[in-house]
């Protein structure tokens, strides 16, 4: 299965986090446990091509490019057939078989505590990483939508959203796994900032962390 996620990563404040818990229903607080995978050589994430196992079910989420960097737009794709011909592999048994025997290998391990809520078609995720000593904390808003020609429709709702609680938008917001990497990995983090896969730390970045 595909679908498109059209998604915007911010950093809130405790009264932002108020207004969300009056305005939108809290759908959930679960703990996930995520397992990202790729070569020695970061194959796939160079690509922007995130191979992740979501408590045991793999998922494949690939960038869609855009004119605008205003919001982060990714293919998502669950169905395993479809997943591998992404990834330009043949089934050799089963899926974690097929990834070994391709030296397709997990390079980070971690949990995310997460508070979900919904106000109409957006979802509103809260979540905090924890990577053993380390922690960070990220929100992000998404819509999900079933084709490209809905994606405008999808920012409007999300920057006006964005607009009403008045998140500051201006400084972007970094990922957890993106953290991870600047943290943990630096050779596999200059590898994706080289690719432009992703964009590169600041100092106004690492004050917005926590």
């Amino acid at each position: 299965m595909k679908t498109i996620e059209v998604e915007k990563k911010v950093a809130l404040d405790q009264n932002q986090i108020k207004k969300i818990a009056q305005k939108a229903q809290l759908v959930q607080e679960i703990l996930i446990h995520d397992s990202y995978f790729d070569t020695i050589e970061y194959h796939y994430t160079s690509q922007n091509i995130w191979l992740r196992r979501r408590e045991g079910i793999f998922e494949l989420k690939v960038k869609v490019k855009k004119r605008e960097d205003l919001v982060d737009i990714y293919e998502e794709i669950t169905n395993e057939k479809s997943l591998l011909e992404q990834l330009g592999l043949d089934m050799l048994g089963d899926l974690p078989t097929t990834l070994c025997q391709n030296k397709i290998f997990p390079f980070c391990n971690f949990v995310t505590q997460r508070k979900s809520y919904q106000v109409g078609e957006l979802k509103i995720d809260i979540d905090e990483a924890d990577f053993g000593d380390l922690r960070y904390r990220v929100a992000e808003i998404e819509m999900i939508v079933s084709s490209l020609d809905k994606v405008e429709d999808a920012e409007q709702k999300i920057t006006q959203f964005i607009n009403e609680l008045e998140i500051n938008t201006s400084i972007p917001v970094t990922g957890k796994l993106t953290y991870y990497l600047y943290c943990r990995r630096p050779g596999h983090y200059q590898t994706l900032v080289h690719n432009k896969v992703i964009l590169p730390i600041t100092e106004e970045h690492i004050q917005n962390f926590m």
